[in-house]
């Protein structure tokens, strides 16, 4: 029996199947093309241990932080910073006296600022109030000899506060850390370990008559005293906050 002779492909069924066959060709060349250049990184041999940049593996370095000091005291110069923005540097007839710092805002619209009376007994005439290129005229509103204490009036509010709730004041124990946060540059602070004596604590912190008139905070980053004397032999007296309660504002 003679086979059965098949049909020619028509011309449109020849392109077809040469159109398949290149494009089969084009993509067996990408391919290839493709393998030429993974292969080489396939076949590369591993880094051996311990090649890497030592950078990358290296923990973070530690003198970023501008000081070797322990954790808890690196939390309360953080708790300094803040706080020195809202001291201010005394200052009448051209001299620095001492510091003071924003205690409350009454009614929003006027300030009261804490300070010691030896930062303003000698500031005869106009009182002012400087920090950051601002000055504030100040006039003193009260003040106990006992203490040592002085309270200022500014007409204005002046931002950060520090003692908006009477009651919200630290507590100063001899044998623990304090730091006094005088105006002036950032990170001039006084630090050491606090002396009991009858009614005041003492440091010894070298800071001159800036000092006067400076917050002091305990070892927890509280507000809790005020420097209301500076010794010539460096130390710095303190007086509780808690003593201002009765005779500077109610402390109830």
């Amino acid at each position: 029996m003679s086979a059965v002779p098949h049909p020619r492909p028509t011309r449109r069924q020849r392109a077809r199947h040469g159109g398949a066959l290149l494009a089969a060709l084009a993509y067996g060349l990408a391919a290839f093309a493709i393998y030429q250049l993974v292969a080489p990184s396939l076949h590369r041999d591993a880094d051996p241990a311990g090649a890497e940049p030592a950078a990358a593996a290296a923990p973070p370095v530690q003198g970023d932080l501008g000081t070797t000091a322990p954790r808890e005291l690196l939390a309360l110069r953080a708790a300094a910073s803040r706080v020195q923005r809202s001291v201010y540097t005394v200052r009448a007839g051209g001299a620095t006296w001492g510091s003071a710092f924003v205690a409350w805002v009454r009614q929003g619209k006027v300030s009261f600022v804490l300070t010691a009376r030896a930062a303003v007994a000698g500031s005869a005439g106009d009182l002012f109030l400087k920090r950051d290129g601002q000055s504030l005229r100040a006039r003193v509103v009260g003040g106990h000899a006992a203490t040592g204490l002085a309270l200022l009036r500014v007409n204005a509010a002046l931002d950060r506060p520090l003692w908006r709730d009477a009651g919200d004041r630290g507590a100063l124990r001899a044998k623990t850390t304090a730091v006094i946060v005088p105006a002036g540059r950032s990170g001039a602070f006084g630090e050491g370990k606090l002396s009991r004596e009858p009614r005041r604590f003492s440091l010894e912190a070298g800071g001159g008559a800036r000092y006067l008139g400076a917050p002091v905070l305990d070892e927890n980053g509280q507000l809790a005293g005020i420097v209301v004397e500076q010794l010539a032999s460096g130390e710095s007296r303190i007086v509780p906050l808690a003593d201002a309660c009765g005779r500077i504002r109610a402390c109830g």
